[in-house]
């Protein structure tokens, strides 16, 4: 989700994580230009045998061209005995989540994984999304955050990386679906939010980055 024009995360899957009866949809919205280089970067990287873009935007119910995107490229795979593995059964994310994204953004993305995880076209159980601290006073860890307690039963954890060379405080973040105790699941996401960034709901540091929108005065929760 959120591929960019560069598709970086697109074309390395699909190189280090590729089975023969494997395909990866690169998916970015409402912007053609990205798309095109979105798409010329997939041919340019040699990896257009297993992998191919289409336009979603985040939130859309209508997951009909993603699935068509996958039954494309997986039309060739004479190695795709299990017919799961025939379904969409991943959701990867990196960078789709900064200081400028007001809680409805975030709230799409979130949606996003949701359709994907409720329809029956898919078999998809798990959403991973590279995450990097932008902001030092965690405004935007803490409405990613926010908006996760919003959604039942989704829970997140943190996946540490295991090299940080450039001290950027990311890490990988899993959401999977649930059944739980509201109120215990709602503590567990804070204790997540302090493993990511420690001290993170009591931090009053300024953000490095300036809010730009369309981040709103209604995104700076109480």
């Amino acid at each position: 989700l959120g591929a960019g024009g560069s598709g970086i995360l697109a074309v390395l899957a699909t190189k280090h994580l590729t089975h023969p009866a494997t395909a990866w949809i690169a998916t970015d919205w409402g912007n053609e230009a990205a798309l095109t280089r979105l798409r010329s970067n997939i041919a340019l990287s040699d990896v257009s045998e297993r992998a191919i873009a289409v336009e979603y935007q985040w939130g859309n119910s209508d997951i009909s061209e993603l699935v068509d995107a996958n039954e494309h490229v997986l039309g060739g795979a004479i190695y795709c005995l299990d017919p799961f593995r025939k379904k969409l059964d991943l959701v990867l994310a990196a960078d789709v989540v900064y200081p400028s994204m007001s809680h409805h953004q975030i709230g799409a993305l979130l949606a996003a994984f949701q359709i994907l995880y409720n329809s029956p076209l898919t078999h998809i159980s798990e959403f991973y999304c590279a995450y990097v601290n932008r902001d030092m006073s965690g405004e935007t860890l803490k409405r990613f955050l926010r908006e996760i307690k919003k959604v039942n039963c989704l829970w997140v954890e943190m996946i540490p990386f295991p090299d940080d060379f450039y001290n950027t405080g990311g890490s990988m973040i899993r959401l999977w679906f649930q059944d739980s105790d509201p109120t215990g699941r709602k503590n567990h996401v804070d204790v997540v939010g302090d493993d990511i960034m420690p001290g993170l709901w009591t931090r009053t540091v300024c953000p490095v980055e300036q809010w730009t929108p369309p981040f709103t005065v209604e995104d700076q929760y109480d």
